[in-house]
């Protein structure tokens, strides 16, 4: 996948329904111990609620959910069918319910507990990440300003700069412009400079 949609950042949101309150919990992760770390942590914060349901969606396919008591099939399925819908990967949701007294039967929950999911995601900040390399350029101090034109105008995103006798830039871009990005570099070094590639990984531009 040459890039996809999760959460910037944790956000959390609350809704109330038939006085049973439901908080929901919402991060993108790195990877499937992190979302379980997560998960964790937020049972542990709301260890006195009656239910912490959670679902988790990664890149690589795995997913899982969890109902912790609800009626089967009423809370972590229809949490993971609301990222499915919103095309999200590499998040995790909790939804912590402190039961209210009032029953809200099998549809009932199902819909608190997908409208929990959605309503934190309309609040969150939803960012594509692009399946990038990682190169690093080596130049002398002439060539470094119409380098750093060349990565800006491209679209490309700089990383960092380290000065010695030669500038050494590190930047990222997208996978399938590799080639562009190589005889961009060669062209305003007159060919005296050349990319090195170090990583591959997914960024956010």
């Amino acid at each position: 996948m040459q890039s996809y949609l999760t959460i910037q950042s944790e956000c959390r949101h609350t809704i109330e329904i038939s006085r049973s309150v439901f908080i929901c919990s919402i991060k993108g992760v790195k990877d499937f111990d992190e979302a379980l770390d997560y998960k964790n942590s937020i049972a542990k914060k709301y260890g006195d609620a009656t239910h912490n349901c959670y679902a988790v969606r990664m890149l690589d396919d795995r997913q899982k959910f969890f109902d912790d008591g609800e009626p089967g099939g009423t809370a972590g399925q229809p949490m993971l069918q609301v990222l499915k819908n919103r095309e999200l990967y590499n998040v995790v949701a909790v939804v912590t319910r402190y039961f209210g007294g009032i029953k809200l039967g099998a549809g009932g929950l199902v819909g608190a507990y997908s409208a929990a999911v959605a309503e934190t995601i309309n609040l969150a900040e939803i960012v594509r990440l692009t399946r990038s390399l990682k190169a690093v350029v080596r130049t002398d101090y002439n060539t470094l300003s119409d380098l750093n034109n060349f990565i800006r105008q491209s679209g490309y995103k700089a990383l960092d700069t380290h000065y010695t006798d030669i500038a050494e830039t590190v930047f990222i871009c997208p996978e399938d412009e590799r080639q562009n990005a190589e005889d961009g570099v060669a062209a305003l070094s007159s060919g005296r400079a050349a990319i090195e590639w170090i990583d591959s990984d997914y960024y956010l531009y």
